[in-house]
């Protein structure tokens, strides 16, 4: 195993931002607050640390877009914890959400993870090098 430089979370957020950028603009504040409530991007360098760990090619490119649509479900994820949290407090919660603004948000954003995965030509390949 080689030491590597850690990758950069804006490595990342260029490849959800692509996939992002064709949305309906409605939804995508949402959207943005979610993601942007993690910065760190910490499970997308996981991703790609356990792909140079395991890879003998060490081309990032590759494998981004798995990081990318891994911070995505992540956010999904968080959207949906929130709106469960919402929906189910019985006193006034700080954060209500729109029902369903927060539903077809949380649905752009599990969609954009695996536009995300697809957006590689040939996934297998990379998949074939670990």
């Amino acid at each position: 195993m080689t030491d590597t430089e850690p990758v950069h979370p804006s490595q990342i957020e260029r490849y959800f931002e692509q996939v992002l950028s064709t949305g309906d603009e409605a939804n995508l504040p949402l959207v943005h607050d979610v993601l942007d409530d993690s910065p760190d991007r910490w499970y997308g360098q996981l991703v790609v640390t356990v792909y140079d760990s395991l890879s003998d090619h060490q081309d990032r490119e590759d494998v981004l877009p798995y990081a990318a649509a891994v911070e995505l479900l992540r956010g999904y994820v968080r959207l949906r914890n929130r709106l469960l949290l919402t929906l189910t407090d019985k006193h006034a919660y700080s954060l209500t959400l729109d029902p369903t603004a927060a539903l077809l948000a949380g649905d752009y954003l599990y969609t954009a993870a695996f536009s995300s995965l697809r957006s590689r030509p040939d996934s297998s390949a990379v998949l074939n090098r670990c």
